[in-house]
This record gives structure tokens, C-alpha cells and sequence, in this order.
């Protein structure tokens, strides 16, 4: 498949364990920071329309906040990534705070309950 952007060679290079090229003429979606109203809705809509499936990086606070849009994203047959609980700045945080973020047992519970 032919892409419309090229990286740069030393990006290819950086990063040589990345696919650069494909031959199957699929690409994957993804969406950061939600679930949030309104901006979601409209994406799984589109979504929809055409027949697409993406990756959800979802917030776990969001989650918590709007379940119902956790539960159309995975009934649609979308994928949810983990995109930390809060969405603080990792490198700001020690190694547990860290590891809190990303295996809070609330976003985990959440995912669970959802699915």
C-alpha cells in the first residue's frame, strides 16, 4: 500500500520494529481521551456509517463517568486501549504512581463490569 505521507528515513530507522508498509490496505484508528459526550457520539457515528472499527484509548476517570459510551463503543466492536486513569503526566510521577495509573484496580473493575 502506497501512503500519501512518507516518514523519513531516520524515523524508519529509530523505529525499524514498526511496519512502514502493508500489504493487506488496512489501517488502524485510534481515538485518545475519552469517553466523553458529544465528540464520541459523533465519532462512533461515522464509525458506523462507513463501516469502520478503531482502538478507544479511554480515560479510566471517563469511563467512569460515562459507562454508557464505554458500553456502545465495545457493543459497536471497537477496541478499548488503556490511556491511564487520569490522564496525568507520567514522567512527573514516581514509578508506583505510575503503576497506579495504568493498573488502577477502578479501571480495571470498570472494564470488567462493562464488557
Amino acid at each position: 500500500m502506497k501512503y500519501k505521507y512518507n516518514p523519513p528515513t531516520i524515523l524508519k530507522k529509530i523505529f525499524h520494529e514498526f511496519y512502514w508498509d502493508t500489504t493487506n490496505n488496512k489501517i488502524l484508528l485510534t481515538f485518545d481521551d475519552g469517553p466523553v459526550p458529544t465528540s464520541t457520539e459523533i465519532i462512533l457515528s461515522e464509525l458506523s456509517k462507513h463501516k469502520i472499527k478503531a482502538l478507544f484509548f479511554c480515560v479510566g476517570d471517563n469511563i467512569r463517568k460515562h459507562p454508557e459510551l464505554t458500553n456502545t463503543i465495545l457493543s459497536d466492536g471497537h477496541s478499548i486501549g488503556n490511556h491511564t486513569f487520569n490522564h496525568k503526566i507520567l514522567r512527573t510521577l514516581s514509578y508506583q504512581e505510575k503503576m497506579n495509573q495504568i493498573v488502577s484496580l477502578n479501571y480495571c473493575r470498570m472494564i470488567s463490569a462493562i464488557r
